[in-house]
């Protein structure tokens, strides 16, 4: 059995497994919460989720408890089981939200990305989604639009008002949490937004033929006469749909989306070697500052700011990074020079050194403010 110094629990811990195990420290690097059970001493790597599948017993990760009573074990067995039927629960009611055709009110704009609870990868028209209940700062709910009858109210009234201004119809693509392609319709005029549905694209072949083919059907259903716009993302497939929409519908237009192609545009500036010098460290330095347990929590003592983390969705998330290091550069240096830095194991090796190396680079911050600089108005347009 490893031994350590015992350490003691924090009060407002939930997680049953705290109720019959001690967090123990047991010396060398402190990347892993180690507890010791409370019936056999066995201390346990990994943390409470390690605990508990030791307390019951179910052989995943982890030895089982000899000493463990039924009654304990039957308790952590139930947990264990409740949190799974919960996470069920809650990608059950996801895919319903998809599936079923339901309005979200929003005030008619640019496209910008927004966070949405329980997606996956975000997209352009995410503005223009909430949920019912929700409040989401300039996007307004119709009244009675959390309730099933209210959100049909809420749509045929705005379906009214389609022949007084015309309508703009938009396609957004993205993917859920089970990795499938999905093609969301909405239907925008001045008085709201309506979504019209989802479609599951993940077995065809996203071509021009088929973009024409299912915008075509969309302008059919609506009315040709009520649309006068269809706005989608970029991608060559949907440019071209578009321009065989415009051919064969003489008075309509497309046009691509606003933050899909300041997106491009960021894509390709971030080629520019200054500019792929800035975000190639920055995305070492949050990867490695968020990677390691330690480290991000002596950055939380140094500064109450998180640095954004650069995802694959959006370019802009990368320039958001460069501005979030630039914020607390300051802090950033007095933490990897302060002593508890020094001492620590990661400070010693390659990879930390490398990281300080940059962060107390002058010519890095160089380069990130230059990097800011020269985007910040597609940034701010974005955002």
């Amino acid at each position: 059995m490893v031994k350590g110094k015992e350490k003691s629990n924090v009060s407002l811990r939930r997680d049953p497994s705290w109720k019959y195990s001690v967090q123990v420290d047991v010396g060398g690097e402190k990347t892993y919460v180690y507890l010791k059970c409370n019936f056999c001493g066995k201390v346990v790597k990994g943390g409470v989720t390690r605990m508990k599948e030791h307390l019951s017993c179910s052989y995943k990760n982890v030895a089982p408890c000899a000493s463990v009573p039924d009654n304990v074990k039957d308790e952590m067995t139930a947990y264990m089981k409740k949190s799974i039927t919960t996470k069920h629960l809650q990608h059950k009611q996801f895919d319903e939200r998809v599936e079923q055709g339901a309005y979200y009110g929003s005030e008619s704009g640019k496209c910008s990305s927004s966070t949405i609870n329980n997606r996956g990868a975000r997209g352009p028209m995410d503005q223009y989604m909430v949920n019912p209940g929700e409040d989401r700062g300039q996007t307004q709910m119709m009244p009675a639009a959390g309730t099933r009858e209210g959100r049909r109210q809420s749509i045929e009234e705005i379906k009214r008002t389609w022949s007084e201004t015309g309508v703009t119809i938009m396609s957004d693509e993205w993917s859920d949490m089970k990795s499938r392609s999905l093609i969301n319709i909405l239907v925008n005029n001045p008085y709201g937004t309506v979504f019209l549905r989802s479609i599951d694209a993940s077995d065809e072949v996203k071509n021009a033929d088929f973009i024409f083919n299912l915008l075509e059907g969309v302008v059919e259903e609506i009315g040709e006469q009520l649309v006068v716009r269809v706005v989608t993302d970029n991608a060559s497939a949907y440019k071209a749909a578009g321009h065989m929409l415009m051919e064969k519908r003489k008075h309509l237009y497309w046009t691509p989306c606003v933050a899909h192609c300041i997106d491009l545009i960021l894509e390709q500036l971030g080629d520019l070697p200054q500019h792929k010098n800035a975000l190639s460290k920055a995305k070492k330095i949050t990867k490695f500052i968020y990677n390691h347990s330690w480290v991000l929590a002596l950055m939380r003592k140094f500064s109450k700011k998180e640095i954004i983390r650069p995802t694959t969705t959006r370019f802009v998330t990368s320039y958001l990074t460069l501005q979030s290091i630039l914020d607390v550069r300051q802090l950033l240096e007095a933490m990897f020079t302060s002593t508890q830095w020094l001492n620590f194991a990661w400070g010693k090796k390659p990879e930390g050194k490398e990281i300080r190396r940059h962060i107390l680079n002058d010519k890095f911050w160089a380069s990130v403010t230059y990097a800011i600089l020269s985007t910040r108005s597609l940034v701010q347009f974005h955002v």
